[in-house]
C-alpha cells in the first residue's frame, strides 16, 4: 500500500513530518508540502514555515 501524506497538516498537529517521512519512506511514492503563516492560515509554498528542509 502506498500513500500520500500532507506535510503541513501532519507539522501542525504537532508532529515532525521528517519522522513521518522516515518511518513511511517505503510507501510513499510522493509528499504533499504546504506552508503556513502563524495562526494556521495557508500561505505560497516557501512563504511561511519551511517544511522542506527538515524533510
Amino acid at each position: 500500500m502506498e500513500a500520500e501524506l500532507d506535510l503541513g497538516w501532519i507539522y501542525m498537529a504537532g508532529y515532525d513530518p521528517a519522522e513521518y517521512v522516515r518511518y513511511y519512506s517505503d510507501r510513499l511514492p510522493l509528499v504533499h508540502f504546504k506552508d503556513f503563516q502563524k495562526g494556521r492560515k495557508d500561505t505560497e509554498l516557501g512563504e511561511g514555515i519551511r517544511l522542506q528542509r527538515a524533510v
